[in-house]
């Protein structure tokens, strides 16, 4: 399986919410949020549950969307890199947990 080949995907349910694929498995998301002093900013998320071990997961902010899809592809290069071919099992059983 390729996991280079990133596809962001619009929520059904958050206009401002992009969803990330590697094929069909979700790879992570980015989103828009608000913080507790009201200020705007974009979270991300890089990695999939079930198949990471703990700490495999990134997450991070950034003031711009554009940042914040620049900070997810990276951290998703890093999850990646730690994929193997036996990973395989791993994302398949991500992919078959999907409901």
């Amino acid at each position: 399986m390729n996991l280079t080949d990133l596809r962001r995907r619009p929520d059904r349910d958050r206009p401002d919410c992009w969803q990330v694929y590697s094929g069909d498995i979700r790879a992570g998301h980015i989103a828009k949020a608000t913080g507790i002093n009201g200020a705007t900013h974009w979270s991300w998320s890089a990695g999939f549950y079930p198949g990471s071990r703990p700490g495999e997961i990134r997450c991070g902010t950034a003031k711009t969307y554009e940042l914040a899809k620049i900070a997810f592809e990276r951290a998703w290069q890093v999850f990646a890199s730690t994929r193997t071919e036996t990973g395989s099992d791993d994302e398949a059983q991500c992919r078959n947990s999907v409901t």
